[in-house]
């Protein structure tokens, strides 16, 4: 056991003493800073200890009161300073320990106190199987690590089952991630880097959960020419997706060859921001399949979808609503371009059910077929303070379907003349 230092200012009349580790520990004792690093080790990680010998099991010095030289201790896992106590300025200089009648008395209690607060406020290790709020996945991670910032994960897949619901995974560097089921409320969150998921013959990423409100940001996601949906939706309560790259899901099916292909079961919205969807779908003109986006509720399922600066380029058709299966939905579509592919801006619904599909501000050009179209009762397209040009058509109508234009479009270079059903005027 080390040999107790020599003690500066100790005043023998004041010995209300306390046996510590072995030690004889004396009142109004000044300790210099070369003891008090030594022995208490303010600001540093391992056992607190003092005159050599740990104070308590759980690391925390319990029988010490830190002058305000004394920098608070950082709390590292389990291990729990009791220097919280003191002030903050630096460097550490001494450390003054009392054992008189008055810290007799509250000894236990202060004890208490510190190791409560360092509990409450600065436990950083979950449980053993506990979830994390936020995880962290690197194209260096592994999967058996607990997704920490320093431990991180390898892939989505992996970290999903290690976060908590309502949690948030975020990328560490640029890398390929993998597909992954989303079964609750999460965010996956990499738009400071790259948050890559290839999915040749499958789809990217699937929704599947009841009730669930899900974030993507700053994904890229590439189908590799096979890919069935970059984003399948099938039910939850909302999709957010921003700053993000689709591309490449070119399989040919009446329920796959899309970016995002929204097909709720229940009522659920899509939010779109500052994305660009390009080269997805199959075929081409009458026989196209696939859309850079398909709004198709299933049985029971409604659609609200809010498209704001989204890019469609060169996908099989642009933006589709389709109800014929579902209830009653809509889209608006603001200050965003649909450019190549077949149909444009599409409505199509049997009359039960409404469609209806609102462009604001946005470009529709070099299109085969359509600019814009609208099919069967029910179904109408709604264009305002838009260009509409280079297309092999700018309206078109089906079965009772209305397209209506506001008097501020710009219409013009397309090559079949044709006039929207109605004409609106701004108010």
């Amino acid at each position: 056991m080390a040999a107790t230092p020599a003690l500066k200012n100790h005043n023998p009349s004041l010995d209300k003493s306390l046996q510590l580790g072995g030690q004889h520990v004396c009142a109004n004792q000044t300790l210099e800073g070369r003891f008090a690093t030594k022995y208490c080790r303010c600001g540093k990680k391992g056992p607190s200890k003092f005159f050599g010998t740990p104070l308590s099991s759980n690391g925390v010095c319990m029988h010490v009161i830190v002058d305000k030289y004394c920098k608070p201790a950082m709390l590292e896992k389990s291990l729990f300073w009791a220097p919280v106590l003191a002030g903050f300025e630096t460097p550490m200089r001494h450390l003054r320990v009392f054992f008189g009648e008055i810290c007799m008395r509250h000894i236990i209690r202060l004890a208490g106190i510190v190791a409560a607060f360092c509990l409450a406020t600065f436990y950083a290790a979950p449980p053993a199987g506990a979830q994390a709020t936020r995880t962290w996945v690197s194209g260096v991670g592994d999967d058996a690590n607990p997704c920490s910032r320093t431990a991180p994960c390898k892939t989505f897949a992996g970290a999903i089952s290690k976060t908590a619901v309502n949690g948030e995974i975020n990328c560490l560097d640029p890398a390929g991630f993998g597909t992954v089921t989303i079964t609750k409320s999460i965010a996956l969150i990499c738009q400071y880097t790259e948050g890559g998921i290839t999915n040749p013959s499958t789809n990217g990423i699937t929704i599947n959960s009841a009730g669930a409100v899900v974030f993507l940001s700053g994904l890229d996601i590439e189908g590799g020419g096979t890919g069935l949906n970059g984003i399948n939706f099938i039910q939850g309560a909302a999709l957010h997706v921003e700053q993000s790259k689709i591309r490449g899901n070119n399989a040919a099916s009446t329920t796959a060859g899309s970016g995002i292909f929204f097909a709720p079961n229940s009522a659920a919205t899509l939010y779109v921001s500052d994305t660009v969807i390009a080269d997805n779908g199959a075929g081409s003109g009458a026989t196209a399949t696939g859309s850079g986006i398909m709004i198709r509720p299933g049985a029971g399922g409604s659609a609200i979808a809010v498209l704001d600066r989204v890019h469609l380029e060169n996908n099989s058709n642009g933006i589709s609503i389709d109800t014929r299966t579902g209830n009653a939905s809509s889209a608006t579509f603001t200050d965003g371009t649909i450019s190549g592919g077949a149909l444009g801006a599409v409505a199509v619904s049997t009359g039960a059910t409404q469609a209806q599909l609102t462009i604001n501000r946005s470009v529709i050009q070099n299109m085969s077929l359509f600019a814009v179209d609208a099919s069967g009762n029910g179904a109408q397209t709604t264009v305002g303070a838009s260009v509409i040009t280079s297309n092999g058509q700018a309206w078109a109508t089906q079965a009772g379907g209305v397209t209506a234009s506001y008097s501020d479009n710009e219409v013009a270079g397309n090559t079949t003349a044709s006039a929207p059903t109605t004409t609106l005027l701004k108010s």
